[in-house]
């Protein structure tokens, strides 16, 4: 018996291909680059993980983002279209992945407090510089010396420039 749709006759293979649904949702046709652009969960932080350095396991920099609270995203957790992507990875099971990358998440608070931490590391140091710049000013003599007291700016400001005068050819 052939199978006719419309006055034109269809194989087997494309009745069961047309019955197939479209996750259009998932469907993107810009330009990603070499990882997806998997979003995030409601209330985790996420990024991608290297688990392989050339030939090599990248044992440390597991080791160092799981320290950090960073763990693999659970396949579970995506789309049944981004499943696709599920890797196995030792100790961790199927796993979000693409090219030597795990994709890894955290929870929101603990992500705030590693940003407050770096935050504070920062402010250490920079007053431990201000510190030790004021302290080799007064070392050498201070303001005795005809020396102007050592400036110090923490703050980053960016400028534009003038607008540069093309001639007219």
């Amino acid at each position: 018996m052939a199978n006719v749709r419309n006055g034109v006759h269809t194989s087997r293979d494309q009745e069961t291909r047309d019955s197939i649904p479209i996750h259009m949702d998932s469907i993107s046709f810009e330009d990603e680059g070499p990882l997806p652009d998997i979003p995030a969960r409601a209330g985790y932080a996420q990024r991608w993980v290297r688990v392989k350095k050339g030939r090599d396991e990248d044992a440390r920099n597991i080791y160092n983002s799981t320290r950090k609270g960073w763990l693999p995203r659970a396949v579970e957790t995506v789309s049944k279209a981004l499943q696709g992507l599920t890797v196995q990875r030792e100790g961790f099971g199927g796993v979000i992945g693409s090219h030597d990358m795990v994709l890894m998440e955290r929870h929101e608070g603990i992500d705030k407090a590693s940003a407050d931490h770096k935050k504070q590391a920062r402010r250490n140091l920079t007053t431990a510089v201000k510190e030790n710049l004021f302290s080799e000013h007064r070392s050498l003599g201070g303001s005795n010396t005809g020396l102007g007291s050592p400036g110090f700016e923490d703050r980053a400001q960016v400028e534009r420039g003038r607008r540069v005068s093309v001639a007219d050819d």
